[in-house]
């Protein structure tokens, strides 16, 4: 089985690290257990391949999301009650302004290193989430081996059973055909799937 995709930018620091970005039309992120489901392969399996081919340390793999975000900021500030409250306007500097866009387009991803400096020397171009440093890229790419030899061994035994999760359908090709009408599946680890085999 080959799979084909196209990296979006791939950044070499001192020809000792790399990083990868996936530029999106909408936010993205990742989690353990969409990883462990096997819904979230994308990113890190490119993050896998330029390790491969630069044989160097990967840094992250992150998320950049293209979509015009709203900003909201207050316009006006009351203090007191009723008759006596007053009203202020509030003038929102470009300076907050630009600040808050910038908290809506940071990068979001898994960052493997603790040389923050070269990826987001000011901490404000990455959202880390709950992860700011993974702990181990190797038993990442251990739950990606995992998850790819189990969609191997289904789709050649030719176990592609209808089960999709919330949302799958969204961008499917084949929904003219499938016609799927059940209950969403509701998503399990790899693990939790073998156990039910």
């Amino acid at each position: 089985v080959q799979l084909k995709g196209i990296i979006d930018r791939m950044d070499i620091h001192a020809q000792d690290s790399v990083r990868v970005i996936d530029y999106k039309s909408s936010p993205h992120s990742i989690t353990q257990s969409k990883l462990e489901q096997g819904t979230c392969l994308q990113l890190l399996s490119y993050l896998t391949i330029a390790e491969e081919l630069t044989h160097l340390t990967p840094a992250g793999a992150y998320y950049y999301s293209l979509k015009e975000e709203t900003l909201e900021i207050e316009a006006v500030k009351k203090t007191g009650r009723g008759k006596k409250a007053e009203v202020s306007y509030i003038d929102p500097e470009e300076q907050i302004l630009q600040s808050e866009k910038q908290k809506k387009q940071r990068l979001s991803g898994w960052t493997f290193t603790e040389r923050l400096t070269e990826l987001d020397d000011d901490e404000k171009h990455i959202n880390h989430g709950s992860h700011k440093n993974y702990p181990d890229f190797e038993s990442v790419k251990e739950i990606l081996k995992e998850v790819y030899e189990f969609f191997f061994v289904n789709v050649s035994t030719g176990c592609i059973e209808v089960h999709p999760t919330e949302g799958a359908c969204t961008f499917c090709n084949y929904k003219s055909i499938c016609r799927y009408h059940g209950e969403m599946y509701s998503a399990k680890s790899i693990a939790q799937r073998k156990e039910d085999n």
